[in-house]
């Protein structure tokens, strides 16, 4: 994806614009706001070292997303309620080690295994 796939807002990203279905996520984004990727049909995401807040519904119905993979050495400290509400593909995740995650961000997420 090209950088004009996402709305920012200082370091902030607040909405995926794009058609792609695998997201390279741009370093220097902190954090993956409410809803940026609410209901887009991506199915692969990865997640750069530089966010550390994954906010609240951010990939809520993304129903196609089978794969969600953190960069090494992540900066990852929070994963808000329902970040990955209903994700019902969602089977693959590299959770970094540390981070606060809500004990609902999940929900919905039938396929995934720990």
């Amino acid at each position: 994806p090209r950088l004009v796939d996402f709305k920012k807002s200082g370091d902030k990203l607040v909405e995926y614009v794009g058609a792609e279905q695998e997201v390279i996520i741009p370093d220097g984004i902190v954090k993956i706001g409410m809803n940026a990727f609410r209901g887009k049909d991506i199915v692969k995401v990865i997640i750069p070292t530089s966010v550390t807040i994954i906010d609240e519904g951010a990939f809520e119905d993304c129903a196609k997303l089978i794969e969600v993979n953190f960069k090494p050495s992540s900066h990852l400290k929070e994963i808000m309620p329902y970040a990955f509400f209903k994700c019902v593909e969602l089977k693959k995740i590299n959770l970094p080690t540390g981070a606060k995650i809500s004990s609902v961000a999940f929900v919905g997420c039938d396929k995934l295994v720990r």
